[in-house]
């Protein structure tokens, strides 16, 4: 019966050394592949071997990802999933028509002319890096990925026409207000009757 026990341990020992090794040396291909996030959105990976995609690839991809997305093109929250109907945001517009220093002009003082906003960007197609370096060069920052294609954003109040006039923005704009609320505080507003 000793036998047996010292025969199993020396059994599980040895799987567990050899599962070690397999995994320290996946890890170590791993960190060998000097390729950012970015690069990998660009490039299929096939068989462990990393293949560029021709452009006629990007751009069937690409087509393929407006015309019949893998998901909605919407901004999902717990409490609510918002499908937005116009490119910008009317709530942004209002913003920059309330404050009139933010009319850009010639004369405009330069810390004006930097007034943001936090909102999010909906990036129409699939997000390659051209259209995130596109929009870092207009001075968007974005802060991190949400559900259905929307990225969180800071962005810049007076690139709004020109971020507007980009092919793949999709939408810009807000959160709605019931979005910002937990699912069990809406229930309660929704109990009261009260509009969000």
């Amino acid at each position: 019966m000793r036998r047996l026990i010292k025969f199993s341990l020396l059994m599980l020992v040895g799987l567990i050394l050899i599962t070690l090794s397999i995994s320290a040396s996946s890890s170590s291909e791993i960190d060998n592949l000097d390729t950012s996030f970015k690069e990998l959105t660009m490039k299929q990976i096939t068989k462990g071997i990393i293949v560029e995609a021709t452009e006629e690839e990007k751009a069937v991809t690409e087509q393929l990802e407006i015309t019949n997305p893998r998901q909605p093109y919407s901004l999902g929250f717990v409490s609510e999933t918002f499908t937005p109907t116009e490119k910008i945001d009317n709530k942004i517009y209002s913003k920059i028509n309330e404050s009139p220093s933010l009319q850009i002009t010639n004369i405009t003082p330069e810390y004006i002319k930097n007034n943001y906003t936090y909102g999010f960007i909906m990036i129409l197609g699939k997000t390659r890096e051209e259209k995130i370096d596109t929009l870092e060069n207009m001075g968007v920052k974005l802060l991190g990925y949400h559900s259905y294609h929307s990225y969180k954003a800071k962005i810049p109040l007076n690139k709004i026409n020109e971020l507007e006039q980009l092919p793949f923005v999709k939408w810009i704009g807000y959160s709605t207000n019931k979005q910002k609320f937990d699912t069990v505080l809406n229930s309660k507003f929704d109990d009261k009757k009260v509009g969000l």
